[in-house]
């Protein structure tokens, strides 16, 4: 046996699933919206992320310049060290040969 529905049911469905797919688009369009936010959130923290990578290794970079610039001032200070160390062996024996020629 069929079941008939009158046409005041009918519409009532009718409207109520007009209304359920009204309110589906609307959350379909919040979802899309939210999706390009999201999507524009990401390409703006990967663009930032890109340039802080970039600054890390300029960073790196002059890190490691100036740790080659404190070797060579540590080398030239140990080397002034050892010039100062022979200037005072050549004025040592400078003056034993004016003070105490024998």
């Amino acid at each position: 046996m069929k079941t008939i529905i009158s046409l005041y049911e009918f519409e009532a469905k009718n409207k109520e699933l007009i209304e359920e797919n009204k309110n589906l688009k609307d959350m379909n369009y919040s979802l899309f919206d939210a999706y390009n936010h999201i999507s524009n959130e990401s390409y703006i923290i990967e663009k930032k992320n890109n340039e802080l990578e970039r600054k890390n290794r300029e960073l790196e970079r002059k890190n490691k310049q100036l740790e080659l610039e404190r070797l060579d001032t540590e080398l030239a200070i140990r080397n002034l060290r050892a010039n100062v160390l022979r200037l005072t062996d050549i004025v040592d024996n400078v003056n034993k040969t004016i003070y105490d020629p024998l």
